[in-house]
């Protein structure tokens, strides 16, 4: 390949990458509006809103304890919290009303 194609290519892959860029912080701003307002939609708390990102992150109550310097009864009296004002059963089902 002459280097002149090269670089054409690796413009070309540049421009591409920068479209992909731009369009998945789009969807992650789109995401983080839309759990906003369901987190308000749901009156949780500002600790509230906190714990239910780390629940949808995956955290276990352990881990959310340590992060958020607290004990483990704690977090569990948040989550039951989250899930009575969400209407959700529990973490799966939070999870799948992040969609």
């Amino acid at each position: 390949f002459p280097s002149h194609d090269i670089e054409l290519e690796l413009d070309e892959v540049k421009v591409k990458a920068a479209s992909w860029e731009r369009m998945s912080q789009d969807y992650v701003r789109e995401f983080q509006s839309n759990m906003k307002a369901q987190f308000e939609a749901w009156a949780l708390t500002k600790s509230e809103q906190e714990i239910a990102l780390l629940i949808l992150r995956g955290n276990s109550a352990k881990e959310m304890a340590a992060i958020r310097d607290t004990s483990d009864r704690t977090i569990r009296n948040q989550c039951l919290s989250i899930y009575q004002k969400s209407g959700c059963s529990g973490r799966n089902e939070l999870w799948a009303t992040k969609r």
